[in-house]
């Protein structure tokens, strides 16, 4: 009387997808076996549950750029800051690009000093769509939700990003429309917002995929790396857009 098909792990396989094999098949205990299939020992729940808490630390960490926990100091004061500094450059050549965009289109923003009004609310919008479709992805490759449905989550998270931009692109434009009364500046901040909120999805969802394809923890794609992207993909729709709108409708 016995069960052949029998659910198990390798002493090799990584404690992460042990977590995810227990969860997915509702295991209190997952049998650990060698390279002949002979039982070796067993993986509790209790020990399911410590690898999960210290997994969602890690990731919590890596979305945040931080690799480790500033409580380490086992290798010197300056590891930690040496560690942050990498995705720190990230974000301040991003931030040095969107200077050079600003700079460029300097003559529009002198033209029209409304434009620079919605610039926070265009590039923060975008930021946290981004953001949200990333932590969904990394969260779905986690627990193996994704696995079987790439296109499926790609598909979903640009719906959302379709929807929701179409929302808030009405809900500003109108708002810059009905306030300020400028037609150019209200559809280039609709357009903006719609095209970029899309965009930040797609962007939060195929970064964590590909980097984990290339073998890289995809927590790492969220934080300083998507926001920045997206701020500098979001100012330059916005502004290419008011380019094109303000040349046709006047104030």
């Amino acid at each position: 009387i016995m069960s052949r098909d029998v659910i198990a792990v390798r002493t090799n396989t990584d404690q992460e997808e042990v977590a995810r094999i227990a969860g997915r098949y509702d295991l209190l205990a997952v049998p650990v076996v060698d390279e002949r299939r002979r039982l070796v020992g067993i993986v509790t729940v209790d020990d399911v549950i410590d690898v999960i808490k210290e997994e969602a630390a890690e990731d919590m960490l890596l979305m945040a750029g931080v690799r480790e926990s500033d409580e380490e100091t086992g290798s010197g004061r300056l590891l930690v800051p040496a560690k942050r500094l990498p995705w720190l450059l990230v974000t301040l050549l991003g931030g040095l690009g969107i200077a050079e965009l600003i700079h460029y289109f300097d003559p529009l923003l002198r033209q029209e000093a409304l434009l620079a009004g919605f610039i926070p609310i265009v590039m923060g919008m975008e930021g946290n769509v981004g953001i949200q479709a990333a932590t969904v992805t990394v969260r779905g490759i986690a627990t193996g939700r994704i696995d079987g449905s790439l296109r499926r989550a790609v598909g979903n998270e640009v719906f959302n990003g379709v929807v929701l931009g179409v929302v808030f692109a009405i809900a500003i434009g109108g708002y810059c429309l009905v306030r300020f009364g400028h037609t150019g500046v209200a559809m280039s901040v609709a357009l903006a917002v719609v095209t970029g909120m899309t965009s930040a999805a797609l962007v939060g969802t195929l970064v964590p995929l590909t980097l984990r394809r290339l073998g890289i923890d995809p927590a790492i794609a969220t934080g300083p790396f998507v926001t920045t992207a997206m701020d500098v993909l979001g100012l330059s729709i916005y502004l290419t857009a008011a380019t094109l709108f303000l040349g046709k409708f006047g104030a």
